[in-house]
């Protein structure tokens, strides 16, 4: 009787393990099929954070050749709404529907798409097809044919929720939805808990993270893979897969999936 006891208590603990095994590789693969904006868009994350830290205003490389009474490449170009994407920097395209050569105008969307637009290596009229803007339709359809890893916080407080939630990584895009409009701009700090948000409202600045009115959401939406490095290799792959496999659980096992206030 004992035998047979054991011998049931063997078969199931084998059976368990073997199914546990397929269970993971089959997480694994769903994960290895999401994406981040930047594979979604074929963007080379090296370029995209290269360019970026090129154009905070804190190297050389941000100021110099600007036009006079500029504050930098990005930097303190005027907030125009609508479609506006034409930086200090480079004015000589016209790229927006409203914009005109010579004058510099952004607004939110403008500036993201403009950094997008760069770190791509496109020519602008190729880049204007293929990368879509951040609120409108296509980049939502976007997100979805390419399930691109985000996460939704909802309420007032969502700004606070997406600081502690531990999953901003600095060129992370932001996009925040409130009772006076929709925003969007780049997180940018090295901690993930660090209110610092790089974005036109005003003028093109960095600051902590805000829009006007009363908040309903904010979406992130990730660069970079957990656990990796713009500029290195991520190494560390078994890590990488379990940290995305305990955040798939909770977050994100759809695209968009919404983190509830009691989060």
């Amino acid at each position: 009787m004992r035998k047979r006891i054991f011998s049931l208590i063997l078969a199931i603990t084998l059976s368990c393990m073997y199914m546990a095994y397929p269970l993971k590789a089959v997480a694994k693969a769903k994960q290895s099929q999401q994406k981040t904006v930047l594979e979604a868009l074929k963007i080379d994350p090296v370029k995209y954070h290269d360019w970026l830290l090129n154009h905070d205003g804190t190297t050389k490389n941000d100021t110099k050749k600007m036009p006079e009474g500029t504050t930098g490449y990005y930097l303190g170009t005027p907030y125009i709404g609508y479609d506006h994407r034409e930086p200090n920097g480079d004015t000589k395209h016209a790229y927006g529907e409203l914009d005109r050569k010579g004058v510099a105008a952004m607004n939110c969307n403008g500036f993201v798409w403009h950094v997008m637009y760069k770190a791509s290596g496109l020519d602008w009229k190729t880049a204007k097809k293929r990368i879509p803007r951040v609120l409108y339709s296509e980049w939502n359809k976007m997100c979805r044919d390419n399930k691109v890893i985000s996460y939704k916080y909802k309420g007032k407080d969502a700004i606070k929720k997406a600081l502690k939630g531990g999953h901003l990584t600095k060129g992370d895009i932001i996009e925040i939805h409130s009772s006076y409009d929709n925003h969007v701009g780049f997180f940018w700090d090295n901690k993930p808990d660090e209110d610092k948000f790089w974005h036109s409202l005003g003028v093109n600045k960095i600051t902590n993270i805000y829009e006007k009115g009363v908040i309903y959401s904010v979406t992130v939406y990730k660069t970079y893979s957990f656990g990796s490095k713009p500029g290195k290799e991520d190494n560390n792959e078994e890590i990488y897969y379990e940290e995305q496999l305990i955040c798939d659980s909770r977050y994100i096992n759809r695209p968009n999936e919404i983190i509830s206030e009691d989060t």
